[in-house]
């Protein structure tokens, strides 16, 4: 039996599920965890992992989906929101055949200064089409790829850091619809 869902808002790992409208609150691990075959819609996560300062076990990630990678679309996200996430705001990985279209990432306290995830931990993304509009000055990183093939990269992200976008290795990955303006403009 896994215990990786303690602390979970919403847990479906491995189904073909859809939320719609759910909002996830101050969970101590993933607000939602969700994997191969997971469809979020309009859904918000606020403050997951608050108060948390160990993350020798695993960090917490508002949406979480770790690995997704064996059914096509593996995960499909429209319009869901992060706030304040204590950890990643955002972690994909393990991943293949994502659809994450809209989602809004304001302000996480990120993991070593990233406050997304996508590739990151593992290195594996890919076919992909990620749309993001991020915000916030607690990390120097907001978005995080790494080890992506064939991504495409579109939206918007206001920081005052030099690094708020950060794609690493990889190959065909697409940013040219990505725009990062700095804080106050």
């Amino acid at each position: 039996m896994s215990t990786h869902y303690f602390g979970c808002g919403y847990y479906a790992p491995n189904a073909d599920v859809t939320f719609k409208n759910c909002t996830a609150e101050g969970n101590s691990m993933n607000g939602f965890y969700t994997t191969n075959g997971g469809k979020l819609y309009d859904c918000v996560e606020k403050e997951t992992g608050i108060g948390r300062t160990d993350f020798s076990y695993r960090a917490p990630a508002g949406y979480y989906s770790v690995p997704s990678r064996s059914v096509n679309p593996a995960l499909v996200m429209e319009n869901c929101t992060s706030i304040d996430a204590n950890g990643y705001g955002l972690q994909v990985d393990f991943a293949k055949n994502i659809q994450i279209d809209g989602f809004n990432l304001v302000n996480p306290a990120g993991v070593n200064g990233k406050g997304s995830s996508l590739g990151g931990t593992s290195g594996v993304f890919s076919d992909a089409s990620v749309d993001i509009v991020a915000s916030g000055d607690r990390v120097e990183t907001l978005v995080w790829a790494r080890g992506n093939q064939n991504v495409e990269y579109t939206g918007e992200i206001t920081s005052g850091s030099d690094n708020a976008f950060v794609v690493e290795g990889g190959g065909n990955v697409r940013t040219t619809g990505m725009s990062v303006v700095s804080a106050g403009e």
